[in-house]
C-alpha cells in the first residue's frame, strides 16, 4: 500500500494531476491504534511538505451551528440536523462520546472535541461544505464513524474539471484519514457530502484534524441587529429601574 502511494504521489506531483492518501483502520474506537490511517497521514505530509496548519476544534463553542466562520474559510452543514435524538449538543462541534466507532469521535492526541455531522432522514444529499477565502492545493482530515448507515460521501470540488473523489468506510465505522493533493490547479470549495441518504437511515460521521495550507481562526458569530437592539433595549431598561430604585 505504501509502495503504491509513493508510486502516484511521484506522477501526480510530475503531472500536476490529483493525488489521494487513503487509509482505514476498521472498527478502532478512540484511543485506538489506527497504523494505517496514520500512514496514510504521514504519506499526505511528506507531499504537501512544512507549510500546512492543522484545525483540532479544541476549544470552539460546542453545539450545532449552520456555519463555522475561521479567518480564512468557512465550514456550512448541508442537510443536517442539530442532534442524533440520543443526546443534546451531539451534533456540530461537540465532545459527545456515545457510540464513537458508528457516530465518530476525536481524533486529536490529548484533545476531545471534532465535528459531527448528522444527516436528516431521507434528505438526499447531506454533509459539509468547505469555502475558502484564498485557493487552496491539499487537504486532509481524519474521518470517523463513516459507512455504517445509508448514504455514500463523495469529496466534490472543482480544479479547473469537476471532480468527485469516495470517500469510502465500512459497516463496523472507524477511523481513516483522507486527504488529495491538486498541486497547480487550486480550488476554493469542497464538498464531503454523503449521496443517496434515503430511508429511515442515515451515515452519522465525523471529521476531525482537518490540515490545509491556511490559518484556520475561529470568528466567534456575532448577533443579528435585532438582537443587538433587543439587548441594548434590556439594558437601557434596567438602567431606568435601577435609578427608579435608588430614589424610593
Amino acid at each position: 500500500m505504501r509502495l503504491v502511494t509513493a508510486l502516484l504521489a511521484l506522477g501526480g506531483l510530475a503531472y500536476g494531476g490529483i493525488v489521494t492518501y487513503e487509509g482505514r483502520d476498521a472498527v478502532v474506537g478512540p484511543g485506538g491504534p489506527r497504523p494505517v490511517a496514520d500512514a496514510a497521514r504521514d504519506s499526505f505530509l511528506a507531499a504537501i511538505g512544512p507549510a500546512y496548519f492543522t484545525l483540532t476544534f479544541e476549544g470552539l463553542p460546542l453545539g450545532y451551528a449552520a456555519t463555522l466562520n475561521f479567518t480564512t474559510f468557512h465550514i456550512d452543514q448541508v442537510g443536517t440536523m442539530a442532534t442524533t435524538g440520543l443526546n443534546p449538543n451531539d451534533a456540530g462541534v461537540t465532545t459527545d462520546t456515545t457510540t464513537p466507532r458508528t457516530l465518530g469521535y476525536n481524533t486529536t492526541p490529548g484533545g476531545d472535541t471534532f465535528v459531527r455531522f448528522v444527516p436528516i432522514f431521507d434528505i438526499g444529499t447531506a454533509g459539509a461544505s468547505l469555502v475558502f477565502k484564498s485557493p487552496i492545493e491539499f487537504f486532509g482530515a481524519y474521518f470517523t464513524g463513516l459507512g455504517t448507515a445509508a448514504g455514500s460521501l463523495n469529496a466534490r470540488f472543482n480544479n479547473g474539471t469537476a471532480q468527485s473523489l469516495p470517500v469510502v468506510g465500512g459497516i463496523g465505522g472507524g477511523v481513516q484519514f483522507f486527504g488529495f493533493t491538486t498541486f497547480g490547479a487550486p480550488i476554493t470549495e469542497l464538498d464531503l457530502v454523503l449521496e443517496g441518504v434515503l430511508g429511515d437511515t442515515r451515515d452519522i460521521y465525523a471529521i476531525d484534524d482537518v490540515i490545509t495550507g491556511l490559518r484556520p481562526t475561529f470568528v466567534p458569530s456575532t448577533p443579528e441587529p435585532a438582537t443587538l437592539a433587543l439587548v441594548g433595549g434590556a439594558i437601557a431598561l434596567l438602567a431606568v429601574l435601577r435609578r427608579h430604585h435608588s430614589r424610593n
